[in-house]
């Protein structure tokens, strides 16, 4: 697995749970999803995620066009979300 890319960026700081996404990237498989400014991103495919670093480790271990289940906090409701996971964008292509 090389990675993936999900379209948000990210504040891991604070002391709420999670991660918060700042900003959504326009076209990303994440604004697809729905996810949103303001949602909190606390668990990938069951894995607690306390911290941008967690995040980053999760999305090496996958690949590009699986599908993943996102654990979000919107509005102090947990939800979850099945995520489709893009191709990085550094990647260059032939």
């Amino acid at each position: 697995p090389s990675g993936v890319q999900l379209g948000v960026l990210l504040d891991d700081s604070g002391d709420e749970r999670g991660i918060a996404i700042t900003d959504i990237v326009k076209g990303s498989n994440a604004e697809r999803a729905g996810l949103l400014k303001g949602d909190r991103l606390v668990a990938l495919d069951g894995e607690p995620l306390g911290d941008n670093f967690d995040l980053i480790y999760a999305l090496k271990q996958k690949l590009y066009g699986t599908q993943a289940l996102f654990i979000i906090i919107r509005d102090g409701v947990e939800q979850r979300l099945h995520i489709e996971l893009a191709e990085p964008l550094a990647r260059e292509h032939p």
